[in-house]
């Protein structure tokens, strides 16, 4: 079947280490849901990768988000909890952790992943 993409990707600068780590991350994310969510007879699909600027209102700090959201078949409610240490999911969850951001995912047509990072002088993001 197609799979239509959806960038809507800022043009922030963002850092070195921030931005490597995330390229991979969205990578991971991109290429499980190429080779897990599609069912071959699905008439349409698609992958959106998303990022955000916000507000944390608990934290009271400015917050940085991507999002991989598909139209795919969804994934379970322990998927993170339960990968194996060599996984896709495994390793989106160990790089997350090593820059300091929170990998969230939901399913409701399609599973979406999202990396939040939190803006903060100690680990910029920004370039």
């Amino acid at each position: 079947g197609t799979i239509i993409t959806v960038n809507e990707i800022k043009d922030d600068l963002i850092t070195l280490e921030v931005g490597t780590t995330l390229a991979v991350i969205i990578y991971e994310l991109a290429a499980n849901a190429l080779s897990h969510a599609y069912a071959d007879d699905s008439p349409a699909n698609y992958l959106r990768v998303i990022s955000r600027t916000g507000y944390s209102k608990e934290t009271e700090k400015e917050t940085f988000s991507i999002t991989v959201r598909d139209s795919g078949e969804g994934i379970e409610d322990d998927a993170i909890e339960s990968a194996p240490p060599g996984s896709g999911i495994a390793l989106v969850q160990s790089l997350a952790d090593n820059i300091g951001a929170e990998f969230s995912y939901s399913y409701r047509k399609g599973t979406m992943a999202k990396i939040t990072l939190e803006v903060s002088e100690d680990r910029p993001i920004f370039a």
